[in-house]
């Protein structure tokens, strides 16, 4: 990557060269060729809304208070959701204990899209209903399709994103992301 000894011009914020947000996520070529992508957005805790990095002071109190250990710490040390060994279950504590207000518990804990991936062993013809099984929610449910496959299917109103069906997963073809989508625009 690109490392200039002046204040970066690519971002608002004013930081320095090794701290600049754009400089881990473009390189000189994407640049100069406009050869850019949309990045997914990470997942942050639950009841975050779209002013959380402004609210957040990168305490880490969340992820010390998250009972499940479901919350990491990015490159920016803001915390994100890692479903990697467990789901959330929305127990509220990483709310509770955030002082400014980035985490507020709210009704509806966030707007999530599930992505069942091709690595799926269903999609692929062989018997797995590891996430229909682990499901409380029972939004994983399997259709028959061609060729006597059975697929997952996932019912968006049903699930709330909890994430237990993603550690499960044998070949982890299951993917839980923010709705939102952060783009850079050439």
């Amino acid at each position: 990557m690109l490392f200039s000894p002046k204040p970066c011009r690519s971002c608002v914020s004013g930081r320095g060269p090794r701290e600049c947000l754009m400089h881990d996520r473009l390189s000189r070529r994407q640049i100069l060729t406009a050869k850019l992508r949309a990045l997914p957005a990470v997942l942050r805790p639950p009841w975050t809304g779209d002013d959380f990095e402004a609210r957040c002071n990168a305490c880490g109190e969340c992820i010390q208070a998250c009972p499940r250990q479901v919350l990491r710490v990015d490159a920016q040390n803001y915390p994100f959701v890692d479903y990697s060994n467990t789901g959330c279950d929305f127990c509220g504590e990483c709310a509770k204990s955030c002082d400014t207000g980035a985490i507020r518990e709210r009704a509806t804990p966030w707007d999530v899209e599930v992505k069942i991936l091709a690595g799926c062993l269903a999609v692929q013809g062989t018997v797995c209903r590891s996430c229909e099984e682990i499901c409380e929610e029972e939004a994983v449910s399997f259709r028959l399709g061609l060729n006597g496959k059975s697929c997952p299917v996932i019912n968006a109103q049903a699930c709330s994103g909890c994430g237990f069906c993603v550690a499960p997963c044998p070949t982890r073809a299951i993917t839980i992301q923010a709705k939102q989508m952060e783009e850079i625009h050439a």
